[in-house]
C-alpha cells in the first residue's frame, strides 16, 4: 500500500510541476497601467471633441507626432492645436466616439466614429460619419507619443464633399 502512496504523490508532484503558464497570445491584456492610460485616451479624445487644446500640454510627451494615413500631421504641440483648430472651423459639431478600446503593453488600440456637420464656407452643412481605426503609443512617462489614425479617406471627402444637382437627385 505505501508504495502506491507514493507513486501517486510522485505522479501528482509531477503533474502540477511541469503545468505550463498560460502564454500571451496578444489578445486583450491589460496591465496594472491600463485603468490610466484608458483615461489618458478618453481625456484626450474629449480635448478633440471639446476644442480644448489647452489641455494637451498635460496629455502629449515632448517628442509628440500625429500620422494620418501614415502621413505625419503634427509634430508637437502647437501643430496639433492647429489642426484641431482648423478642424472645428470647418465642423463645429465634430465629435468622436471611442469604440472597442484595446491597451496592450504601452499602446492602445481603438476604433472610433466621428460625426459632425461639415460646413465649407456655410455651405453644406450635412451631418456624416466617418469610421476609423487608431493606435496610440505612450512614452515611459504615460503621455502619448504617437497618435496613429487610419481611415478611407476617399469615402470622408466623398461623404464631405457638396453634393451635385444629380447626386442630390439620387439620394
Amino acid at each position: 500500500m505505501k508504495p502506491c502512496f507514493w507513486l501517486y504523490g510522485l505522479l501528482t508532484v509531477i503533474l502540477f510541476s511541469c503545468k505550463e503558464e498560460p502564454q500571451n497570445n496578444g489578445s486583450l491584456v491589460m496591465n496594472s497601467t491600463s485603468p490610466n492610460l484608458e483615461r489618458i485616451i478618453n481625456d484626450y479624445e474629449q480635448c478633440w471633441n471639446n476644442n480644448q487644446t489647452e489641455s494637451f500640454k498635460c496629455l502629449l510627451a515632448k517628442d509628440f507626432k500625429r500620422f494620418s494615413n501614415g502621413k505625419l500631421e503634427a509634430t508637437n504641440y502647437e501643430e496639433l492645436t492647429a489642426l484641431v483648430n482648423s478642424l472645428h472651423d470647418i465642423i463645429p459639431d465634430f465629435h468622436t466616439e471611442v469604440k472597442d478600446l484595446v491597451i496592450q503593453d504601452n499602446k492602445a488600440f481603438y476604433r472610433w466614429e466621428c460625426t459632425g456637420s461639415f460646413d465649407e464656407n456655410g455651405t453644406t452643412n450635412r451631418k456624416n460619419t466617418i469610421n476609423g481605426f487608431a493606435v496610440i503609443t505612450f512614452s515611459e512617462d504615460g503621455l502619448i507619443h504617437r497618435h496613429e489614425n487610419f481611415y478611407d479617406s476617399i469615402e470622408a471627402f466623398l461623404r464631405l464633399k457638396t453634393p451635385t444637382k444629380g447626386e442630390m437627385l439620387l439620394h
